[in-house]
């Protein structure tokens, strides 16, 4: 566990959507079970996340496992 408390799944799941839904957070936060979206915005833009996935630093492929990443989130 991170600092901030996001997990790893967290991580990727959070890169996927927003490269799906752009920046609506609320939506993100939707798929993160006790995540808010100001929350999730904010860890987003105040870690190396960001500059992570903006650089490809994550690995992170659209929809292959799109759906157990969000059955193993949901299931934390």
């Amino acid at each position: 566990m991170k600092p901030w408390g996001f997990p790893d799944e967290e991580d990727r799941l959070i890169c996927r959507l927003f490269a799906i839904s752009e920046s609506r957070w609320s939506v993100i936060a939707a798929h993160l079970p006790g995540r808010t979206d100001n929350e999730t915005n904010n860890y987003y833009k105040n870690t190396k996340l960001k500059r992570k996935h903006e650089e490809g630093g994550l690995m992170v492929p659209m929809k292959k496992n799109l759906e157990r990443d969000l059955r193993i989130v949901k299931n934390h």
